[in-house]
């Protein structure tokens, strides 16, 4: 309750009207976006951790720890977040490898 408080009380301070409506429907909006961006991020890292260790694991160790199918599902996950969130993409990312 403490920052929604405080930002509707700046924003009472600010605007010296009693219509909050507007702003507190722009605020959550703002918020649904970040947190499914911080979301969608999250998982983009975490299935660059994935296969990245799978690749150190088959590569260099020779011990794979996930399956062919595993590994190929995964990477597909990470091609088609790159592809609807090219922001995302990283020049050291899995999908970037030639190979």
């Amino acid at each position: 309750m403490g920052s929604w408080f405080c930002l509707l009380t700046y924003y009472k301070l600010i605007n010296k009207d009693d219509d909050y409506d507007t702003y507190i429907t722009e605020l959550s909006e703002s918020f649904e976006r970040a947190l499914s961006m911080y979301i969608i991020n999250s998982y983009y890292e975490k299935l660059v951790k994935i296969i990245n260790e799978a690749d150190y694991n088959y590569h260099t160790l020779d011990n794979p720890t996930i399956s062919d199918q595993e590994y190929d599902k995964f990477l597909r996950e990470l091609f088609d977040l790159e592809y609807q969130y090219p922001e995302l993409r990283r020049d050291d990312s899995p999908t970037q490898r030639a190979g």
